[in-house]
C-alpha cells in the first residue's frame, strides 16, 4: 500500500500559542465562542455553530479565500500569503491587503483569537473547538500511514474516504494556490481509494474491492491502475464477462479522451481474462 506522503509539515502544535499577547488554552472555544465548522471538500462553506456565515458578515470575497488558506495550510509569512492572495500588489499595498482581510475575518468569525499570529507567521488556531474536512481527511491518512500492520489501515483510509466531500473549494473562486491545493487532494483521494481497494482484495472481500475500485475509476475514469484492478476484482467474484466488457468500455473511453489504446498492462488482462471465459 502506497499513500503520498503529506507535502507540508503542519507544524501547528507550537504555534497555537498567542493571538498578539492573547493565551489561548489548548481544546477550549474561548470566552464561549461557538465551534467553527469548515467545509472545504465538496463544497466551501463556514458555520459558527448551527450558524452560517454568509457573504454579508465576509464582507467581500478575500477574508473568506483567506480563512480557506490558513484553515488548510501549514503556518503562513506575509510574504507567503501575498504571493498565495495578491501576486500582483506591491509591498506597501499587500500590507494594506492583509490587514484589512484579516480585520474582516476575525470580526466575521466573532472573535480575532481564530488567527494566530507567532514567530512572523500567521496561522489558523486549531486549539480551539474546530472541525475541518480537510484536516480531518490529512489526519487519517497520516494515520494510515503511521498503522501497522498495513492490514490496520483500512479504518483510517475509509475515514479519510468518508471525509472527502468533493473537489476542495468547488465553485468557488479563488487564486492558483487552490488549484494547486485541489490537485493534490484529489490525488491523494484516488491514491486512498486504491489502498483500501486493495486491503479489500487481499482480505478476499471482493465486493467491498469492487465498491473502492468503482469509486475511484468515477473520481479519475483515465486512470488505468483503477481500472485493471476493477477488472481483476469482477473476475475474483465470478464476472469474468463483465470484466471484458469493461475493458471493452475503457478501450472506447481511452480512444474518445485521448485518441490512444489501453496500456500493454491492462491488455494482457484483458487477454487473461478473455481465455478464461
Amino acid at each position: 500500500m502506497v499513500i503520498p506522503a503529506q507535502r507540508r509539515k503542519t507544524g501547528r502544535g507550537t504555534q497555537q500559542r498567542r493571538v498578539r499577547g492573547s493565551a489561548v488554552e489548548p481544546g477550549q472555544a474561548g470566552n464561549g465562542q461557538a465551534a467553527l465548522r469548515i467545509r472545504a471538500l465538496g463544497g466551501a462553506t463556514v458555520h459558527r455553530g448551527d450558524t452560517p456565515v454568509t457573504a454579508a458578515d465576509w464582507g467581500y470575497a478575500k477574508p473568506r479565500e483567506l480563512l480557506f488558506l490558513l484553515a488548510t495550510s501549514a503556518p503562513m509569512s506575509r510574504e507567503q500569503l501575498g504571493a498565495a492572495l495578491w501576486p500582483e500588489q506591491s509591498r506597501q499595498q499587500l500590507g494594506n491587503a492583509l490587514h484589512t482581510a484579516l480585520r474582516e475575518l476575525r470580526r466575521a468569525l466573532g472573535d480575532p483569537g481564530w488567527v494566530l499570529y507567532a514567530d512572523g507567521c500567521y496561522a489558523f488556531n486549531t486549539s480551539r473547538g474546530h472541525d475541518c474536512d480537510v484536516e480531518t481527511f490529512e489526519q487519517a491518512l497520516a494515520e494510515a500511514r503511521r498503522a501497522q500492520p498495513a492490514g490496520s489501515a483500512l479504518p483510517h483510509l475509509q475515514r479519510a474516504i468518508a471525509a472527502y466531500g468533493g473537489d476542495f473549494l468547488a465553485g468557488m473562486t479563488a487564486g492558483d494556490w487552490a488549484q494547486t491545493r485541489r490537485d493534490e487532494l484529489r490525488r491523494r483521494f484516488e491514491a486512498a481509494l486504491l489502498a483500501a481497494g486493495r486491503l479489500h482484495a487481499a482480505a478476499g472481500r471482493h465486493q467491498a474491492a469492487v465498491t473502492a475500485f468503482r469509486q475511484a475509476v468515477a473520481h479519475e475514469p483515465l486512470n488505468e491502475t483503477a481500472h485493471r484492478e476493477l477488472m481483476s476484482s469482477w473476475a475474483q467474484l465470478g464476472e469474468t464477462a463483465r470484466a471484458v466488457r469493461h475493458y471493452q468500455e475503457l478501450t472506447e473511453l481511452l480512444r474518445e479522451q485521448v485518441g490512444v489504446p489501453p496500456a500493454a498492462e491492462t491488455t494482457a488482462l484483458f487477454r487473461r481474462l478473455s481465455g478464461q471465459r
